[in-house]
Formats: C-alpha cells, structure tokens, sequence
C-alpha cells in the first residue's frame, strides 16, 4: 500500500506536468499573429500632417536598448538617436507595458508603430518600430520568408504626406544567416516595385560589396547613405532612396548599441520645388 506522502506526490504530476508544459510553451518563440491591429502610439493630434521639404532621417537597430557595456539604458538610446523627423529602429523589445519604441518616441515629441516580428510568453517579443514626426498615412506588416525555425522577420511598409506627393518607406532588419539571400531578394523587389519616392532603410545585414546590393546601389535612380569617412566595421545599416536626394550621411558608433545610428538628410529632387524646413 501506497504511504500519504507517494499518493501525495502521484496527485500531483499531472498538475506539474501541466506547469511544465506550459512554461515549454510559453518560452517558445512564435511568429505573431499577421492580422493583429498595429497601434499608433503618442499625441498623433499635435503632429503636422506632413513631412518638411528637408528633414532628418535615422536608422537604428537599438540592440533592445542594450549597449556594449551590458547595460539597457534607454536615455541613452534616445540620446543617440537624436531628434529625426522620421526613424526607424530594429531589435526594439516588447515589454509588459506595451514596447521600448513609446518612450523613444515621447523623448522625440514624436509619435510610434511597433511591428512585432515574434512572441513569447504570450507577449510580443522582439520587433522593429518606425518613430514620426508627422501623421502616417499607412501602416503595412509584410511577413520575410525564413527557413531557421525561430529567427523570424517581418518588413513594414509605411506612407506619409511629402512634398505634395505619398513617400513610401520599407523598413527591414533582414537575416544575417542562411535566409540574408533570400529576404534581400524580396526586399529590393518590394522596393523597386514601389512607386517613388521611396525609401528602403534598416539593418540590411549586407555590406557594400554583395553583389545584389552593389547592382542595386549601381542604378542611377538610386542614392544611398554612402559613409565618407572609414568605418569601424563594415556599413550594414542602410538608407536608400529613389525619388528622392541624400546628403550628410553619417555612421556613429556609440555606447548604446552594437550598431552604429545613421543619420542622413533627405530632400526633393532638384527639379521639385518646394520650401525646406
């Protein structure tokens, strides 16, 4: 006959069994739900409606806020990120009380999207986040084919008011392993089949001199943030345009990241006329 405490203990399995399964689950990593809403978040009604003539652009993939001495301090990352007009940011976190993106934004007087690319524990996770200084016009999730089980990776596509005209902008953080090739080749379709101006920026994971890259920076429709000075590491966080000019590219390293922030200018073409900031 069994003693109390082993029948005790047999009552219990299959409530911990259960425990057990769901903490396996939870700690999964799954891609999001594609028909989840994207909320905007801030005070979209004290925003212009449109984007200036002239105006900052950055791309940052912001390492969860995580800087190379360990530490997440997002201050700083907003100190480093300065005060763009429009910004895009890769390995942003989700959080308990919503994303990493909604104070970047507040220190920005700007306003957030948060495009979840995983979840787990029954949260998203990790994603990637555009930050306006202007009123999106439209927000689209496009979901990057993968085949490593886990690292999944999602574009967002957004739109907003420019110079009289809808300048579309196709954000990414594209894979560094076996599917780089294969979502690089989706994103440079996706971008050149968007109608311009158009703007492809993110973490590209893609150096200068890949093949598929340098045929696309080669196009004479095409500007790129270009360094003008040596790098500490190869450029693989982009901006790229069409339709539109870049100037004053720069590529700071910093202590909140492993990347650097790129800042560029953007404007009109020159036979477009409008007023600058």
């Amino acid at each position: 006959m069994l003693r109390p405490r082993v029948r005790s203990l047999i009552a219990w399995m299959p409530l911990a069994a259960l425990v057990a399964g769901g903490i396996w689950l939870g700690a999964d990593r799954v891609p999001p739900d594609p028909h989840a809403v994207i909320e905007i978040h801030g005070e979209v009604g004290t925003i212009p409606a449109e984007l200036p003539a002239r105006f900052t652009f950055a791309t940052f993939n912001i390492h969860r806020g995580k800087g190379p001495d360990g530490r997440v301090d997002l201050e700083r990352t907003a100190a480093v990120l300065g005060r763009a007009k429009l910004a895009v940011l890769q390995e942003v976190a989700g959080t308990l009380n919503g994303n990493q993106a909604i104070p970047l934004a507040e220190a920005q007087s700007a306003v957030s999207v948060f495009v979840p690319t995983e979840r787990q524990w029954g949260l998203d996770h990790l994603g990637n986040a555009v930050l306006s200084r202007a009123k999106f016009e439209g927000i689209h999730r496009i979901p990057l084919a993968g085949t490593r089980g886990k690292a999944f990776r999602t574009a967002t596509l957004t739109r907003f008011r420019w110079s009289r005209e809808t300048l579309s902008l196709l954000s990414v953080h594209v894979d560094s392993q076996d599917d780089r090739q294969r979502q690089l080749t989706a994103v440079i379709d996706l971008f050149l089949a968007l109608e311009p101006p158009a703007i492809l920026a993110g973490d590209l994971n893609t150096p200068v001199d890949d093949p598929m890259l340098a045929t696309l920076l080669a196009r004479d429709d095409v500007s790129a943030s270009l360094p003008t000075e040596p790098t500490l590491a190869p450029v693989i966080d982009w901006v790229i345009a069409r339709g539109a000019t870049l100037s004053e590219p720069t590529h700071d390293w910093n202590d909140a990241s492993d990347h650097p922030v790129v800042h560029v200018r953007v404007g009109p073409l020159p036979d477009i006329e409008s007023n600058s900031d």
